[in-house]
């Protein structure tokens, strides 16, 4: 399965851990580059150094080919983003946390 995610936070860098020990096509996108270096080297998946609301990077993840699209970023706002732009790209399936439950509606 092929799964980008947005945010390489701790929850994310789990998650992208075992989906990649799971052998599934993992690709992680943060603003951080260190992060994101340490990630591709430690998992061995794609990292991309970018904004995750930013069709650009979007476009450079390959987003339209994903089955899964995981938001896992600090801010409800960025992950509600992701998740439009996501959906936008034809994806079905949207995992989203969603840490301000005022978002929840505009999610749903």
């Amino acid at each position: 399965m092929r799964i980008v995610m947005a945010g390489a936070g701790v929850v994310g860098r789990r998650l992208a851990s075992r989906l990649a020990s799971d052998r599934h096509d993992v690709v992680l996108i943060d603003l951080n580059r260190e992060l994101c270096d340490a990630v591709s080297a430690e998992y061995g998946i794609v990292a991309i150094c970018g904004n995750a609301t930013d069709i650009a990077t979007l476009e450079e993840a390959e987003i339209g080919s994903a089955d899964v699209a995981v938001a896992l970023m600090g801010m409800s706002a960025d992950n509600l983003a992701f998740s439009l732009l996501a959906h936008g790209a034809g994806i079905d399936r949207i995992i989203a946390r969603m840490p301000n439950p005022r978002y929840r509606a505009a999610y749903e």
